[in-house]
C-alpha cells in the first residue's frame, strides 16, 4: 500500500448532516452525499497535501450505517463516471461495507468499554475480518471520555492518568492495525482532547509519541 508521506491532510465528513436534515429525502439526502464529495475531490482531492492511498484520495466517512450499502454503491458509482476513484475509510465495524469500503475504523472506541469488552479482542477480531477482505483496518485510540458538562447525564470514563490511553495503544499495536487513528486532537466537549492543556500539561503528547515510534517500529 502507497502511502504519501508528503501527504498530509483529509476530511472526516459529517454523514449524519445530511440524513438529520428532516426536509431532505432519503434521495436527495444521498444526492446530497455525492455532490458534496464530488466538489471537495474537484477542488481539493488533487493537490500535493491531500492524503492519497494507492494514488486516491483518502475519505474519512462518519457512521456510515446511515445508508444502505447500495447507496453507498450508487454514490461511488457515481464519483466514478466524474473520474474521481476515492479511497473510503468508513466509520463501521460491519464488514458487509467492504462491498464499497476500502477499509472500516470506529470513530471512537470508548463504546467499546461502555459494552463490557475488551479492545484487545475486539480490535483482533475486526482487523483479522477485514485484512480477510483485503482491506485496511485502521484502529482507533482514545485517551478517555467526559461528556458531561454538554449532555444529561453524560457518560465519564476515566483516564487513569494515562493508562486508559495506552490500553487502547496496545490493543491497536497487537491487533496488526494497518493504521491508528487518535480520537481526538481538540474535541475537549467530550473531554477526548489530547492537545496540550492545564489539566494535564503535555503528558498525552508525550504518550502519544512513544506509542507512535512503537506502532511505527
Amino acid at each position: 500500500m502507497n502511502l504519501a508521506p508528503r501527504n498530509f491532510i483529509t476530511i472526516y465528513y459529517e454523514t449524519a448532516m445530511p440524513f438529520k436534515q428532516r426536509d431532505l429525502s432519503r434521495e436527495n439526502a444521498i444526492e446530497r452525499i455525492y455532490l458534496d464529495l464530488k466538489k471537495m475531490f474537484a477542488e481539493q482531492g488533487t493537490k500535493e497535501q491531500w492524503i492519497h492511498v494507492d494514488g486516491k484520495p483518502l475519505i474519512v466517512l462518519y457512521i456510515v450505517e446511515n445508508y444502505r450499502v447500495d447507496e453507498w454503491l450508487v454514490i461511488k458509482r457515481k464519483l466514478s463516471d466524474d473520474g474521481f476513484e476515492p479511497f473510503l475509510l468508513g466509520d463501521t465495524y460491519n464488514v458487509e461495507y467492504l462491498d464499497v469500503m476500502d477499509g472500516l475504523h470506529t470513530y471512537n472506541p470508548v463504546w467499546i468499554t461502555l459494552c463490557g469488552l475488551s479492545f484487545t479482542e475486539i480490535f483482533n477480531k475486526t482487523s483479522l475480518k477485514i485484512h480477510d477482505k483485503d482491506r485496511l483496518f485502521s484502529a482507533t485510540v482514545c485517551p478517555g471520555y467526559d461528556d458531561r458538562k454538554v449532555r444529561d447525564p453524560g457518560i465519564f470514563i476515566s483516564r487513569a492518568d494515562g493508562r486508559y490511553y495506552n490500553l487502547c495503544w496496545e490493543a491497536a499495536k497487537k491487533s496488526k492495525a494497518d493504521w491508528v487513528l487518535v480520537t481526538s486532537w481538540n474535541e475537549w466537549f467530550e473531554g477526548t482532547e489530547i492537545e496540550p492543556s492545564l489539566e494535564y500539561g503535555k503528558d498525552y503528547i508525550y504518550i502519544t509519541r512513544q506509542n507512535t515510534m512503537s506502532f511505527k517500529s
